[in-house]
């Protein structure tokens, strides 16, 4: 059996650009001063998530990029494109938080029966 690499999403994962990193550190001040929002926040326990925080960064950095550089392409988006969580699972990596989500629900489920 393969063991489980645990993830979590407040540390620094590999691949982060540095521009992310520091646009991050300029507007997760920001975050916390306003209301909660899906699309910073974990899906499964609500609180802050850098990595949510990252990929809405990645993705205005990339829309910025596409209006400067004047590239004719057609992307799609949604009003809920970011309340997934963004993290990819498998079998060997799994976020702590929605692990600790899943165990709180199968308790409830358990109990209720």
């Amino acid at each position: 059996m393969a063991k489980t690499e645990l993830v979590n999403p407040d540390v620094k994962m590999p691949g982060a650009e540095s521009t992310t990193e520091q646009q991050l550190k300029k507007t997760v001040r920001l975050h916390w001063d306003n209301e909660p929002n899906s699309d910073f926040d974990c899906p499964y326990d609500g609180t802050y998530c850098r990595q949510k925080h990252m990929r809405v960064l990645r993705w205005r950095e990339a829309v910025a990029y596409n209006a400067a550089h004047r590239v004719n392409q057609v992307f799609l988006t949604s009003a809920n494109m970011f309340d997934k969580c963004p993290l990819e699972y498998s079998n060997d990596v799994q976020c702590i938080r929605r692990l600790r989500y899943e165990n709180i629900m199968n308790k409830l489920n358990q109990n209720a029966k």
